[in-house]
């Protein structure tokens, strides 16, 4: 197959990381706001960012290797019968 039958995945895989990359830097831009609008000390408001940080390399660590063991396939497949609900 030529590479040009991925153009399409590579676009989805692209926006995909834009929208990710959106969500774990957005709040960070709020921080003054949630300080000053609910009163909520910098630090407490700064461990959203962390905590979200170390779960997301966890998950990707953790799948990863699933989809290292299952195969990548399996994996795309299962991704879709079971979406993710946001």
């Amino acid at each position: 197959m030529s590479n040009g039958n991925y153009k399409k995945t590579a676009v989805a895989c692209y926006m995909g990381f834009v929208t990710q990359a959106i969500t774990a830097n957005f709040a960070p831009l709020l921080f003054l706001t949630f300080k000053d609008s609910y009163g909520i000390p910098l630090g407490k408001i700064a461990l959203i960012s962390t905590v979200f940080f170390f779960t997301q390399l966890l998950t990707d660590l953790i799948c990863a290797k699933a989809a290292d063991r299952i195969g990548y396939r399996p994996s795309v497949v299962a991704s879709e019968a079971f979406p993710r609900r946001v």
